[in-house]
């Protein structure tokens, strides 16, 4: 039975001269601010919702409401507190205009309950921001999904500027957030911690998409002039997992990996915007500090348990890095190994390709052109511009330089062609004498 009458007043209260600072905050500010709490503030609404398309329309309410109020009457001491207690009140508000039945009664009690309570009970929230996050990528989604719902949810960038810092289409992209956002309600246990027995798969899902917000930050041409720093982002969601789960092998190695190709960053590009491949890079752009501390890391990684697809993909880059920093060989056998190994996890053309060029690293050209051969004939392989990049300096090596001109020329007529992919392939075309045009 429905009580006839029940109201709660969702009008945000001036703040008393107590918590208000000396210097009332700009727009931007609060912004900023904001966006720091975000992801600890949604993960106890989600918590407490136990729905994550509720809970983010509420506090993306609340923060709008903070960003016409903070600036006139000061931030408050509290702010993770005021947000959390704002934007229960907009829960509340959603759930009068939908009430309807006994249990939703039920929750705007138990919501109530928490927007009444004393403010300086809310200052220390929980931090429930690993639930979160393996709410946001549980297997169920896409990556592409389980990407965008990381940055959503937990980074708290809104679908405009992810769509901007992705460059892909807004609207499309906020379709996808609100139909992952209705699926996960509809997956048991989707808002709580995973049982032991199914931590695994989870942990390997978050991983998996934490990996893919930094590699976003490389795919995207003039990341750094579009606003989010994808790559920054990903390297701190690695490092706030890492302090959930100090002990985990994989998450160790997770945030060796992206601090290793953070610390190399300076060296990526070439004059022309161009990728270098890390023996092509100067390496004394590079960040040695940081890359002390990441191996110091992955040495903790490998120090608590077999290997894993995070940690195999950390062993191969250190292999490359700590060679070329230190001006020794690479060990292309044990990058070969390496790769092997993880294609067992994760059997792809991705992995597979990268295996063949360290196959002709390791045993020469002829022999890592007939693993290209061989991928080049499954079904489910699409050649692309790594596959003929990769062949053309097989053939080079060769000798056959016509042979590895008319690859590149191939790689280039890619439709996937990236504008930095075509940079590099022009690069490596003006080596070997070949035209930079496309062919008609």
């Amino acid at each position: 039975m429905l009580i006839v009458g029940f109201r709660l007043s969702i009008k945000t209260p001036k703040l008393p001269a107590s918590e208000r600072p000396p210097i009332s905050p700009s727009r931007v500010a609060v912004r900023a601010q904001v966006q720091l709490h975000w992801g600890q503030v949604m993960s106890v609404l989600v918590s407490q919702l136990g729905d994550l398309q509720r809970a983010d329309a509420a506090l993306r309410e609340a923060a709008e409401g903070a960003v016409e109020l903070w600036p006139h009457e000061g931030a408050p001491t509290a702010p993770k507190a005021w947000l959390l207690r704002a934007a229960r009140r907009k829960a509340i508000d959603q759930y009068r205009r939908e009430l309807r039945h006994q249990q939703k009664h039920d929750q705007i009690l138990s919501l109530s309950d928490g927007v009444t309570r004393n403010l300086q009970a809310d200052s220390t929230l929980a931090d429930m921001r690993l639930q979160l996050m393996l709410s946001c990528t549980h297997p169920v989604l896409e990556l592409r999904v389980r990407v965008a719902l990381l940055l959503h949810c937990v980074c708290g960038l809104d679908a405009a500027q992810i769509a901007q810092a992705t460059q892909v289409s807004e609207i499309s992209l906020a379709q996808q957030l609100a139909r992952a956002k209705k699926r996960l309600r509809g997956v048991s246990g989707a808002f709580l911690m995973p049982s032991p027995d199914n931590w695994l798969v989870r942990r390997d899902s978050l991983l998996e998409a934490v990996q893919g917000v930094y590699r976003s930050g490389h795919l995207v041409e003039s990341q750094k002039r579009r606003g989010a720093n994808l790559c920054e982002l990903g390297l701190w969601l690695s490092q706030l997992l890492l302090k959930y789960r100090v002990d985990d092998s994989e998450v160790n190695a997770l945030a060796s990996l992206l601090l290793m190709t953070q610390a190399c960053d300076a060296g990526r590009l070439g004059l022309s915007g161009e990728v270098l491949m890390p023996e092509e890079q100067n390496s004394k752009l590079w960040d040695r500090s940081q890359i002390a501390r990441a191996m110091q890391m992955l040495e903790h990684a490998v120090s608590q348990g077999t290997k894993g697809p995070q940690l195999l993909q950390a062993c191969i880059a250190s292999e490359q890095i700590c060679a070329i920093a230190t001006e020794r060989p690479v060990e292309w056998s044990e990058v070969l190994n390496n790769y092997q190994a993880l294609y067992t996890f994760w059997p792809t053309s991705a992995v597979a390709l990268n295996a063949a060029v360290a196959l002709s690293k390791t045993k020469g050209p002829r022999e890592g052109l007939a693993a290209l051969e061989q991928l080049a004939s499954k079904k489910d392989f699409r050649v692309g511009v790594s596959f003929y990049n990769a062949q053309a300096e097989m053939l080079n090596k060769l000798g056959q330089r016509s042979a590895a001109r008319e690859a590149l020329i191939k790689a280039i007529d890619s439709p996937q062609i990236s504008e930095q992919q075509r940079r590099t392939v022009q690069r490596q075309l003006t080596a070997l004498g070949g035209e930079l045009a496309r062919r008609a």
